[in-house]
C-alpha cells in the first residue's frame, strides 16, 4: 500500500496529530514486524500494544493509531487518534479494499481451507496479479491485515477466512464481501470449552452467516457431498445464491472436476482438473 496520513485520516473520519503528507507504505501491529514507513496499530489483547508503540517507533514506524483517551500518548510521530483500533484497522483494510478493487475469492470451511487458498492462488496466479492470505492467518486480525498487505496492482485477492465463534464468520464476510464464495465442508466441530464430547453449533453459524453474506456473489463453489455428510447442515440447507458450482470432487474419485466458466475476468469456457 502506499497512502498518505491525510487519506488514511479521511477514510477513519478522524485527524492527523503530525505531518498529513507523510506517506505509508505498510501496516503492522506486531512492533517486532515494523519496517521503515509503517502505520503502527496497538491492539489490547493478552498485552496492550499500547505498551510497545516506543519500539515500533525504533524500528521505523511513521505513525501510529491510538485510542482516544489512553494514556501515554506518543511524541514524535505522527498519531490518528480513534476510539477502536482493531476497528480503525478493518475500516482502513475496507477502505483499502475499495480503492484496489480486486475481484475477492472468499474460502471457508471446517477443513481444507488453506490447502484450498493455497490452491486456487496458484492457479489463478498463472493469468493474474494475485495476493492470497499468508499461512492460515484467516481471523479478525488476519483478514484486515491481508487486506491491507496486497499490492495496488492486485487483480484478484484470495482469502481464507475461518471461524471459532459466533459471528466471526458474519463480520468477516462482511468486510471481504467476496465475488467468489468458495465452502470446502462444513462439518460438526468439538469446542474445547464444551464438555467433553459435547458437538457445537458450528454448522448452522458457518452455513447461516457466510452463505448469507455471500448471497450477492456471482458465484458460489460448494463440495456436492456434503449433503451425504449426516452432521453436516442439521438445520439448514446450503444457499441460494445467483450460481451454484459443485466443484470439489473426493480425492478417491477418478471423474473430473469440471468447473464453467466464472465471472473473473479473462477465464472463458470450461476448466477441468483431474
Amino acid at each position: 500500500m502506499k497512502m498518505q496520513l491525510a487519506e488514511i485520516a479521511q477514510a477513519l473520519n478522524t485527524s492527523c496529530e503530525g505531518d498529513a503528507e507523510t506517506v505509508i507504505t505498510s501496516v503492522a501491529f506486531d512492533s517486532r514486524k515494523i519496517s521503515q514507513g509503517a502505520l503502527f496499530v496497538p491492539i489490547k489483547g493478552e498485552r496492550d500494544g499500547h505498551d510497545f508503540v516506543g519500539s515500533a517507533i525504533e524500528a521505523g514506524a511513521s505513525a501510529t493509531l491510538w485510542e482516544a483517551g489512553h494514556p501515554n500518548k506518543p511524541e514524535g510521530i505522527a498519531v490518528l487518534e480513534v476510539a477502536d483500533t482493531l476497528k480503525a484497522m478493518r475500516d482502513l483494510a475496507r477502505y483499502y479494499l475499495q480503492k484496489v478493487n480486486p475481484t475477492v475469492v472468499g474460502i471457508t470451511g471446517s477443513n481444507g481451507k488453506t490447502t484450498t487458498k493455497d490452491m486456487v492462488a496458484a492457479v489463478l496466479a498463472k493469468r493474474f496479479n494475485v495476493y492470497k492470505t499468508q499461512a492460515n492467518f484467516n481471523n479478525e486480525i488476519g483478514v484486515p491485515m491481508t487486506i491491507l498487505e496486497m499490492k495496488p496492482i492486485t487483480e484478484i485477492l484470495v482469502l481464507e477466512m475461518g471461524m471459532d465463534r459466533a459471528g466471526q464468520l458474519h463480520e468477516l464476510s462482511q468486510l471481504a464481501r467476496p465475488d467468489v464464495a468458495v465452502i470446502t465442508m462444513i462439518g460438526e466441530a468439538i469446542s474445547n470449552s464444551s464438555a467433553a464430547g459435547a458437538r457445537s453449533p458450528t454448522p448452522r453459524w458457518k452455513s447461516r452467516t457466510f452463505c448469507k453474506k455471500t448471497a450477492n456473489s456471482s458465484t458460489t463453489v460448494m463440495n456436492p457431498y456434503w449433503r451425504k455428510e449426516p452432521q453436516s447442515f442439521p438445520r439448514t440447507s446450503p444457499p441460494s445464491v445467483s450460481r451454484t458450482l459443485t466443484a470439489f470432487m473426493p480425492v478417491t474419485s477418478a471423474a473430473p472436476c469440471t468447473i464453467p466458466s466464472s465471472r473473473l475476468t479473462g477465464l472463458t469456457g470450461n476448466s477441468q482438473f483431474q
